[in-house]
């Protein structure tokens, strides 16, 4: 497969969590937007993925896939200098660099 016909979900994997615009069949209205989807199977050679969403499942084209991307804000210390501040990142990030120090260092996160 060349570059140009890449698409990010071919390398969706069962398991894998992803947001999607779930189509109802003859009603846009009651169309689903950033539905979060688990992965079955991918099914790199039609380009849909077959998803479990609300205890069913359900065949996806690609194009109606979006990157799942969590992220999660809270107050944070850095373990250098101490200064805390307010962060938005990433769930499963490990390290921040401090605005105050500039130091990349693991964080604590505190109560607001």
């Amino acid at each position: 497969m060349s570059e140009l016909n890449k698409h990010w979900a071919d390398k969706l994997q069962s398991g894998d969590r992803c947001l999607a615009t779930i189509r109802h069949d003859y009603d846009g209205s009651k169309n689903i937007h950033r539905a979060i989807v688990i992965v079955i199977e991918n099914m790199r050679f039609v380009k849909e993925v077959f998803v479990w969403y609300n205890e069913k499942q359900i065949s996806i084209p690609y194009n109606e896939l979006t990157e799942f991307d969590p992220h999660e804000v809270s107050k944070v210390k850095c373990d250098l200098c101490s200064y805390s501040w307010i962060a938005v990142r990433p769930e499963e990030l490990k390290k921040l660099e401090c605005p105050n120090c500039g130091n990349l260092s693991h964080f604590e996160n505190q109560s607001i």
